[in-house]
C-alpha cells in the first residue's frame, strides 16, 4: 500500500520532482525499513526475555499439540511432574489410554478459549491454566498448560496473575492502525486495524477528512496532531481519541511526513497502536501493587526482606508490632544486629538466610528469641529467595510466625495425654491391687470373728487391718488419678468445701491461712469429696513450702471468659467461653524452681523425701474430669500460686435425701460371681459365715446358668453379687441385665476394684440395688445384705 501511495504521488508530481528529491525519499523509506527492522529485533529480544521469564518462574509450563502430545516442558514441570516430552499427557499424568473425561486442554481446541481449573491434592492447592497457541493465521496449533501452587497466596496471586496476563496480552498482541492523509487531511489509507480500533471502515473514511477527534476537541474538529504536516517526525505520542460510537480510546501515535516534490510535506503517515489494554493493565497493576503492599503490611505473620548483605530493606507492620519496634529501629540494619533476632543460628551454617544464599530454595527453621522485657518467644521461620525478573537472587524473604501460644497449648495437651496414658496403667494396677486386698481384708475380718477372746491376736489383726487401710488410701488415689469414668457429681456450693478443706489441711501447721470467698460464689457440679481432696493437696503443698511458717492465701471468686479470650492468654485447656469459679491458693514460701515448674503435675514426680508424688497429679486429673483446668506459677522473688478453674453449675437445685438406717435382715440364698478363684472363695466364706446359703460362679455365663437352674427348681437366689469386670468373659453389666429378664425379683449387688466409672457412679440405672467397692470388710458386706434382705 505504501508503494502504491508513493507511485501515485510520483505520477502526480513527476514533472516537479528532481532526482535529488527521489533519492531523499528513498533514503526516508530505507530509514523506515531500518526502524521496522529494529522493531522486529526488539520484538525478538522481548520474546527471548519472555522465554527466560517462563524458564525462571516457579510455575510448571508445558505445551500440548492437538493430539495431546507433550511438546515442551519447562524445568519446574519436569521437576514436579517428571520429564514426559513426546508422551501423551493423559498417559503420562493419569495412566490412561484415552483423553480424560473432563479435559480443559481439549476444550481449548474445541472453542479456542482459555480454560482454568483448580484442584487440591495432598493438601496442596493448584491452578491449571490452558490457553490456545495460534499461528499467524489464527489457527490453534497447540495448547499451553501452566500449573501453579496457590496454597498460601491464592487470592492475591490470582489478581496479580490476571494483571500480568492482561499486560502480556497487550505486549504480545497489539496490532497497529496505519492511516495516511494528504496535505488537506483527507484519508488516503485506512487499514483493517484502524477499522477494528476506531469503528469506521475504509469505505466510510477514504477520500474524506480524518474522522479522529482528540479527547478535548469538539466533534467537528477532525485532525491528527499537525506537526507531521510541517515535516517534523514524532516517534510516539500518547493521546486519547474518540471512536465512531463516541467512546474514547487510549492510543500511541507515531507520525512522519510524506514529502512532495520540492521537499514540501504533502501528506502524513500515522502509525497508531491501541494501548487501552495496556493502560487498563497499568492501572490494575498499580492497584494490585497497592493491594499487595497492604497484604504485606497487614499479614498475620511478621515479614522481612533482606538484601544479599543481610540488610533489612523492608519490614511489615506485623513484625514491628511483634517486637514493639519502629521502622527506624530495623530498616537498613543487619538482621543479626537487631537484638530481637539474635539467636543461636546467627553466624552459623544453619542460619536460614545464609542457606538461601548458598542455593537452597526454601528453609524452614525454628528459633527462640526474647523481647526487651525478657519475654521468651518461639518462632517458626521460613526463608525463600527473592529474585529479579531475570531470575537473579537479589535477597531473601523471611516469614516469622509466633508459635509461643500454640507451643504452650501443645505442651498442655501432651501433658494431658501423658497423664491419661499413665492413668490407665495406674487404674489397672489399683484394680488388681484392690482385688488382692479384698482377699486379705476378708480373711482378717473372718479371723477377728473366730478369735474366741484372744485379745493379743485381736490387737495384731486390728493393726494389720489399719495398715491395709493405708494401702486402700493409696489405691484410692491411684483410682482417682486414673479417672476411668465420670465423678459422682451433684450441684454444690463450693465455698464451704473450700474453707473446711483448707482449715483441715492447715490444722496444727505453723502457716496461717487467709481465706477470702465471695459471698455470691456460683454453684458448681462436682464430687464434694474430690474437690475437697484437690484443695487439701494444694494447701498441704503450700504449707510444706513454708517450713518455718508463713501465709497461705485462699480466695474464690466468679469469672466469666468470653469467646476468643483464650487467644489472649487464658488456659488453653478451658472451653472457649463460659462461667467459672476461680480458686487461687498463694503461699509465701520458697517458690517452685523453673526446671520443675513444667513437671509438677506429672505422676510420681516429687522433690520431697517422703510422699508418693500423686497429690498434684491426682488434683490435676480431678479438675480436668470436672471440665476445668489447673495451672501453677512461681514468682521471681519466691512464693507460688495455684489457680483452679471449675465450670459453674448448669443443673437445677437438688434436694438431699437422708439415708435410712439399716436393719438386720433375714438369711437368704446368695450367688457370688468373680473370675478370681481366691476372691470368689473368700467372699463365699464371708457370706457363709454370716449364715447365708452361698454358691459361686466364675463368669456371667456360669452365673446365668445357675440362675436358670434355680428358677426351674423354684429355689431362687435372693441376692447376686456380680463383679463388674471379667477377663475374657461376660461381666456384671451384661449379666445383671440377663438375670433381670430371667428372675426379675432377684436383687443384684455391683462389686468392683475400680472406684468409679459410668456404671459405678450410676449403678441403679444399670439394674443394681447396691454397690460394694473392693476391698470391703465383712461388716460392710453384712450391712449390705441385711438391707437387701429386710
Amino acid at each position: 500500500m505504501l508503494k502504491k501511495l508513493l507511485d501515485h504521488d510520483i505520477e502526480m508530481n513527476d514533472r516537479k520532482k528532481t532526482k535529488e528529491h527521489l533519492i531523499l525519499e528513498l533514503n526516508e523509506i530505507r530509514g523506515q525499513a531500518a526502524g521496522l527492522k529494529k522493531a522486529l529485533s526488539e520484538a525478538a529480544e522481548e520474546r527471548a526475555r519472555s522465554q527466560a521469564v517462563i524458564d525462571a518462574i516457579g510455575d510448571a509450563v508445558s505445551i500440548h499439540d492437538a493430539d495431546f502430545r507433550i511438546l515442551y516442558q519447562n524445568r519446574v514441570a519436569k521437576d514436579l511432574l517428571g520429564a514426559h516430552e513426546g508422551e501423551f499427557c493423559f498417559k503420562a499424568y493419569q495412566g490412561r489410554d484415552s483423553v480424560c473425561e473432563v479435559c480443559h486442554t481439549a476444550r481449548v481446541f474445541e472453542d479456542g478459549m482459555i480454560h482454568k481449573k483448580e484442584g487440591k491434592a495432598a493438601g496442596v492447592y493448584t491452578e491449571i491454566t490452558a490457553a490456545p497457541l495460534k499461528d499467524s493465521t489464527g489457527k490453534i496449533v497447540a495448547a499451553v498448560e501452566v500449573t501453579r501452587d496457590i496454597t498460601f497466596r491464592k487470592h492475591s496471586e490470582a489478581r496479580l496473575r490476571q494483571s500480568n496476563e492482561r499486560l502480556r496480552t497487550v505486549l504480545d498482541a497489539s496490532p497497529a492502525a496505519i492511516i495516511a492523509m494528504d496535505s488537506g487531511g483527507v484519508v488516503t489509507l485506512w487499514n483493517k486495524s484502524a477499522e477494528r480500533i476506531f469503528g469506521w471502515n475504509e469505505a466510510e473514511v477514504a477520500g474524506r477528512p480524518c474522522p479522529l477527534v482528540p479527547e478535548r476537541k469538539p466533534a467537528r474538529v477532525r485532525v491528527l496532531p499537525g506537526q507531521g504536516f510541517r515535516g517534523l517526525s514524532i516517534p510516539s505520542v500518547e493521546e486519547r481519541r474518540r471512536r465512531k460510537d463516541g467512546s474514547l480510546v487510549d492510543v500511541l501515535i507515531s507520525e512522519c511526513p510524506i514529502y512532495e516534490a520540492g521537499g514540501r510535506a504533502g501528506g502524513l503517515l500515522a502509525v497508531i497502536t491501541d494501548i487501552t489494554d495496556r493502560k487498563t493493565a497499568e492501572r490494575e497493576l498499580e492497584l494490585a501493587h497497592e493491594e499487595l503492599k497492604q497484604i504485606f503490611d497487614t499479614a498475620v505473620d511478621g515479614k522481612l526482606v533482606l538484601d544479599r548483605q543481610f540488610n533489612v530493606v523492608r519490614v511489615n507492620d506485623t513484625f514491628l508490632n511483634m517486637f514493639g519496634m519502629s521502622r527506624q529501629d530495623v530498616l537498613g540494619r543487619k538482621c543479626y544486629e537487631t537484638s530481637f533476632l539474635a539467636h543461636a543460628m546467627c553466624h552459623t551454617e544453619s542460619c536460614p538466610a545464609s542457606r538461601i544464599l548458598r542455593g537452597e530454595e526454601r528453609v524452614d527453621a525454628e528459633c527462640e528469641t526474647h523481647l526487651r522485657d525478657g519475654t521468651k518467644l518461639i518462632f517458626a521461620v521460613k526463608a525463600i529467595p527473592f529474585r529479579n525478573p531475570c531470575g537473579e537472587l537479589i535477597g531473601i524473604v523471611e516469614n516469622l510466625r509466633d508459635m509461643s501460644e500454640s507451643r504452650k497449648m501443645e505442651e498442655a495437651l501432651q501433658k494431658a495425654e501423658k497423664l491419661e496414658s499413665v492413668g490407665l496403667l495406674a487404674g489397672g494396677i489399683a484394680h488388681d491391687f484392690n482385688n488382692l486386698l479384698q482377699g486379705v481384708f476378708g480373711y482378717i475380718s473372718m479371723a477377728k470373728r473366730s478369735l474366741n477372746g484372744n485379745i493379743e491376736a485381736g490387737a495384731m489383726l486390728e493393726q494389720a487391718e489399719k495398715a491395709l487401710g493405708m494401702s486402700v488410701n493409696l489405691t484410692t488415689q491411684l483410682l482417682t488419678f486414673s479417672r476411668g469414668g465420670k465423678p459422682v457429681t451433684r450441684r454444690i456450693k463450693p465455698g464451704t468445701i473450700i474453707e473446711n478443706s483448707a482449715k483441715f489441711a492447715l490444722s496444727g501447721a505453723r502457716s496461717k491461712a487467709k481465706i477470702v470467698i465471695d459471698e455470691d460464689l456460683w454453684d458448681i457440679d462436682a464430687d464434694p469429696g474430690q474437690i475437697g481432696q484437690v484443695i487439701q493437696n494444694i494447701v498441704i503443698n503450700a504449707n510444706e513450702a513454708t517450713p518455718d511458717g508463713g501465709s497461705v492465701e485462699i480466695s474464690a471468686r466468679n469469672i466469666e471468659i468470653g469467646k476468643g479470650d483464650l487467644a489472649k492468654g487464658s488456659n488453653p485447656l478451658l472451653p472457649d467461653g463460659g462461667k467459672f469459679v476461680l480458686i487461687s491458693i498463694r503461699d509465701s514460701g520458697i517458690g517452685i524452681p523453673g526446671q520443675y515448674l513444667s513437671r509438677i503435675f506429672d505422676p510420681y514426680f516429687t522433690t520431697k523425701q517422703r510422699g508418693s508424688g500423686l497429690g498434684l497429679s491426682t488434683s490435676y486429673s480431678i479438675v480436668r474430669n470436672h471440665g476445668g483446668a489447673i495451672e501453677a506459677a512461681s514468682g521471681p522473688n519466691g512464693g507460688s500460686v495455684f489457680t483452679v478453674y471449675l465450670p459453674a453449675s448448669g443443673r437445677a437445685e437438688e434436694e438431699a435425701h437422708p439415708a435410712s438406717a439399716s436393719k438386720t435382715g433375714r438369711k437368704g440364698k446368695i450367688l457370688v460371681m468373680d473370675d478370681e478363684d481366691i476372691l470368689r472363695d473368700i467372699v463365699k466364706e464371708m457370706v457363709q459365715s454370716l449364715g447365708h446359703i452361698v454358691e459361686g460362679a466364675a463368669n456371667g455365663e456360669e452365673a446365668i446358668d445357675r440362675v436358670n437352674r434355680a428358677t426351674r427348681s423354684g429355689d431362687l437366689f435372693d441376692v447376686v453379687i456380680l463383679d463388674l469386670t471379667v477377663r475374657g468373659g461376660m461381666g456384671g453389666e451384661e449379666t445383671v441385665r440377663r438375670i433381670r429378664e430371667i428372675a426379675p425379683g432377684t436383687k443384684a449387688v455391683l462389686s468392683s476394684g475400680y472406684g468409679e466409672g459410668p456404671v459405678i457412679s450410676d449403678y441403679r440405672s444399670y439394674g443394681f440395688a447396691a454397690l460394694l467397692n473392693k476391698p470391703y470388710l465383712i461388716d460392710t458386706l453384712k450391712d449390705t445384705l441385711d438391707s437387701l434382705l429386710q
